[in-house]
Protein backbone atom coordinates (compact mmCIF):
# COMPACT_ATOMS: atom_id res chain seq x y z
CA UNK A 1 0.00 0.00 0.00
CA UNK A 2 0.93 3.56 -0.40
CA UNK A 3 2.71 5.30 2.86
CA UNK A 4 0.65 7.82 4.81
CA UNK A 5 2.63 10.94 3.76
CA UNK A 6 2.23 9.24 0.04
CA UNK A 7 -1.44 8.60 0.23
CA UNK A 8 -1.79 12.44 1.41
CA UNK A 9 0.39 13.77 -1.64
CA UNK A 10 -1.80 11.58 -3.80
CA UNK A 11 -4.52 13.12 -2.78
CA UNK A 12 -3.74 16.59 -2.62
CA UNK A 13 -2.07 16.30 -6.51
CA UNK A 14 -5.62 14.63 -7.50
CA UNK A 15 -7.09 17.81 -6.12
CA UNK A 16 -5.17 19.99 -7.71
CA UNK A 17 -5.28 18.45 -11.03
CA UNK A 18 -9.42 18.90 -11.07
CA UNK A 19 -8.60 22.61 -10.43
CA UNK A 20 -6.42 23.09 -13.60
CA UNK A 21 -8.80 20.70 -15.48
CA UNK A 22 -11.82 22.58 -14.42
CA UNK A 23 -9.84 26.02 -14.92
CA UNK A 24 -8.19 25.32 -18.02
CA UNK A 25 -10.94 23.40 -19.98
CA UNK A 26 -8.58 20.79 -20.83
CA UNK A 27 -9.69 16.73 -20.44
CA UNK A 28 -5.59 15.35 -21.23
CA UNK A 29 -2.71 16.19 -19.04
CA UNK A 30 -0.20 16.00 -16.70
CA UNK A 31 -0.06 17.28 -13.24
CA UNK A 32 4.12 16.93 -11.34
CA UNK A 33 4.25 17.97 -7.96
CA UNK A 34 8.33 18.64 -7.02
CA UNK A 35 9.27 18.44 -3.27
CA UNK A 36 12.48 18.52 -1.40
CA UNK A 37 13.11 15.01 -2.41
CA UNK A 38 10.97 13.74 -4.84
CA UNK A 39 8.29 14.32 -8.12
CA UNK A 40 5.29 13.03 -8.19
CA UNK A 41 2.95 12.51 -11.46
CA UNK A 42 -0.48 12.67 -11.79
CA UNK A 43 -2.69 12.19 -15.23
CA UNK A 44 -6.03 13.33 -16.48
CA UNK A 45 -7.53 11.29 -18.82
CA UNK A 46 -10.61 12.89 -19.66
CA UNK A 47 -12.85 12.43 -16.27
CA UNK A 48 -10.56 10.16 -14.80
CA UNK A 49 -7.27 11.72 -12.46
CA UNK A 50 -4.71 9.03 -11.75
CA UNK A 51 -1.82 8.85 -9.66
CA UNK A 52 0.74 7.67 -12.10
CA UNK A 53 4.33 7.36 -10.09
CA UNK A 54 7.02 9.14 -7.78
CA UNK A 55 10.82 9.16 -8.23
CA UNK A 56 13.41 10.56 -6.27
CA UNK A 57 14.15 14.45 -7.33
CA UNK A 58 14.05 17.42 -5.76
CA UNK A 59 15.68 20.48 -4.42
CA UNK A 60 18.00 18.75 -2.64
CA UNK A 61 19.37 17.35 -6.29
CA UNK A 62 19.86 21.05 -6.77
CA UNK A 63 21.82 21.92 -3.76
CA UNK A 64 23.96 18.60 -3.68
CA UNK A 65 24.80 19.08 -7.76
CA UNK A 66 26.21 23.23 -6.88
CA UNK A 67 27.64 21.98 -3.95
CA UNK A 68 29.62 18.82 -5.90
CA UNK A 69 30.29 21.49 -8.52
CA UNK A 70 31.75 23.76 -6.60
CA UNK A 71 33.23 21.72 -3.75
CA UNK A 72 31.72 23.74 -1.21
CA UNK A 73 29.26 22.11 1.37
CA UNK A 74 25.63 21.97 0.86
CA UNK A 75 24.84 24.97 3.35
CA UNK A 76 26.84 27.01 1.46
CA UNK A 77 25.54 25.95 -1.90
CA UNK A 78 21.89 26.68 -0.35
CA UNK A 79 23.15 30.09 -0.17
CA UNK A 80 24.41 29.96 -3.79
CA UNK A 81 21.20 28.36 -5.25
CA UNK A 82 19.69 31.59 -4.06
CA UNK A 83 22.13 34.06 -5.11
CA UNK A 84 21.87 32.46 -8.70
CA UNK A 85 17.74 32.85 -8.34
CA UNK A 86 17.68 36.46 -7.73
CA UNK A 87 20.84 36.74 -10.37
CA UNK A 88 23.06 38.75 -7.95
CA UNK A 89 26.30 37.95 -9.11
CA UNK A 90 28.19 38.28 -12.21
CA UNK A 91 27.73 37.05 -15.48
CA UNK A 92 30.53 34.47 -15.77
CA UNK A 93 29.54 32.92 -12.30
CA UNK A 94 26.17 32.67 -13.32
CA UNK A 95 26.69 31.08 -16.69
CA UNK A 96 28.49 28.81 -15.00
CA UNK A 97 25.99 27.95 -12.35
CA UNK A 98 23.26 27.99 -15.28
CA UNK A 99 25.25 24.93 -16.81
CA UNK A 100 24.73 22.81 -13.39
CA UNK A 101 21.02 23.97 -12.97
CA UNK A 102 20.66 22.88 -16.66
CA UNK A 103 22.14 19.61 -15.58
CA UNK A 104 20.68 18.82 -12.78
CA UNK A 105 17.03 19.85 -14.50
CA UNK A 106 18.20 17.10 -17.24
CA UNK A 107 17.46 14.71 -14.93
CA UNK A 108 14.22 16.04 -13.87
CA UNK A 109 13.12 15.92 -17.57
CA UNK A 110 14.47 12.94 -18.05
CA UNK A 111 12.36 10.99 -15.06
CA UNK A 112 9.39 13.04 -16.32
CA UNK A 113 9.52 11.64 -20.00
CA UNK A 114 9.97 8.38 -18.62
CA UNK A 115 7.16 8.30 -16.80
CA UNK A 116 4.73 9.66 -19.72
CA UNK A 117 2.97 8.08 -22.38
CA UNK A 118 3.61 9.45 -26.00
CA UNK A 119 -0.16 10.58 -26.46
CA UNK A 120 0.14 13.21 -24.00
CA UNK A 121 3.33 15.26 -23.22
CA UNK A 122 1.80 18.65 -22.04
CA UNK A 123 2.26 18.76 -17.92
CA UNK A 124 1.68 21.42 -15.56
CA UNK A 125 3.97 21.64 -13.01
CA UNK A 126 3.78 22.86 -9.46
CA UNK A 127 7.13 22.87 -6.89
CA UNK A 128 7.70 23.76 -3.12
CA UNK A 129 10.69 26.09 -4.04
CA UNK A 130 12.25 28.10 -6.93
CA UNK A 131 12.92 27.17 -10.21
CA UNK A 132 14.73 29.09 -12.60
CA UNK A 133 12.87 30.45 -15.43
CA UNK A 134 14.58 28.53 -18.43
CA UNK A 135 13.13 25.51 -17.10
CA UNK A 136 9.70 25.98 -19.20
CA UNK A 137 11.37 27.35 -22.33
CA UNK A 138 11.41 25.85 -26.00
CA UNK A 139 15.08 26.43 -25.46
CA UNK A 140 15.69 24.27 -22.77
CA UNK A 141 13.48 21.57 -23.78
CA UNK A 142 15.70 21.40 -27.33
CA UNK A 143 18.78 21.60 -25.08
CA UNK A 144 17.10 18.39 -23.31
CA UNK A 145 15.53 16.42 -26.32
CA UNK A 146 12.45 16.24 -24.31
CA UNK A 147 9.06 16.55 -26.24
CA UNK A 148 7.41 17.41 -22.75
CA UNK A 149 5.78 20.98 -22.69
CA UNK A 150 6.20 21.91 -19.01
CA UNK A 151 3.78 24.63 -17.81
CA UNK A 152 4.06 26.34 -14.24
CA UNK A 153 1.35 25.76 -12.30
CA UNK A 154 -0.15 28.78 -9.75
CA UNK A 155 -3.50 30.27 -8.80
CA UNK A 156 -3.68 32.81 -11.41
CA UNK A 157 -5.96 30.93 -13.66
CA UNK A 158 -8.69 29.90 -10.64
CA UNK A 159 -8.91 33.50 -10.19
CA UNK A 160 -9.08 34.73 -13.63
CA UNK A 161 -11.53 31.51 -15.02
CA UNK A 162 -13.44 30.30 -11.93
CA UNK A 163 -14.03 33.24 -10.25
CA UNK A 164 -12.63 32.44 -6.68
CA UNK A 165 -10.22 35.19 -5.29
CA UNK A 166 -6.99 33.52 -4.19
CA UNK A 167 -3.64 35.07 -2.63
CA UNK A 168 -3.62 38.40 -1.08
CA UNK A 169 -3.28 42.25 -2.35
CA UNK A 170 0.03 42.13 -2.55
CA UNK A 171 0.12 38.74 -4.49
CA UNK A 172 -3.03 37.24 -6.17
CA UNK A 173 -0.64 34.32 -7.45
CA UNK A 174 0.90 31.18 -5.79
CA UNK A 175 2.11 28.15 -6.75
CA UNK A 176 -1.11 25.49 -6.73
CA UNK A 177 1.15 23.03 -4.40
CA UNK A 178 0.82 26.02 -1.40
CA UNK A 179 -2.95 25.63 -1.55
CA UNK A 180 -3.73 22.42 -1.45
CA UNK A 181 -6.42 22.47 1.17
CA UNK A 182 -8.25 25.18 -0.71
CA UNK A 183 -7.59 23.01 -3.82
CA UNK A 184 -9.60 19.98 -2.16
CA UNK A 185 -12.31 21.93 -1.24
CA UNK A 186 -12.59 22.73 -4.76
CA UNK A 187 -12.25 19.68 -5.88
CA UNK A 188 -15.47 18.79 -4.02
CA UNK A 189 -17.19 21.98 -5.14
CA UNK A 190 -17.06 20.57 -8.90
CA UNK A 191 -18.07 16.87 -7.69
CA UNK A 192 -21.76 16.34 -10.00
CA UNK A 193 -24.90 17.09 -8.05
CA UNK A 194 -25.50 13.35 -7.70
CA UNK A 195 -21.80 12.35 -6.50
CA UNK A 196 -21.58 10.95 -2.88
CA UNK A 197 -19.05 10.70 -0.41
CA UNK A 198 -18.90 6.63 -0.78
CA UNK A 199 -17.70 7.78 -4.87
CA UNK A 200 -14.63 9.69 -3.16
CA UNK A 201 -13.82 6.99 -0.83
CA UNK A 202 -13.90 4.57 -3.48
CA UNK A 203 -11.32 6.77 -5.19
CA UNK A 204 -8.93 6.87 -2.40
CA UNK A 205 -9.11 3.24 -1.45
CA UNK A 206 -7.76 2.24 -4.82
CA UNK A 207 -4.73 4.63 -4.57
CA UNK A 208 -3.97 2.96 -0.76
CA UNK A 209 -4.64 -0.32 -2.77
CA UNK A 210 -1.80 0.73 -5.16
Amino acid sequence: GIEPDRFLLTVAGAAVAECIARGKGEESFYFIMLSDTDTALYRREGTTIAYVDSFAWGRRNIVRGVASALGVKEGVAEAIVALFLRGEASDHFLHGLRRVFAGELQLLMNGIALHMKETTRQAYLSASFELPSFLYSPAFARHASSRVKLIPADTSFITALLGFAWGTEENMSAPLHTCIDAAGLLAFYFLPTDATIDTIARRHARWLVK
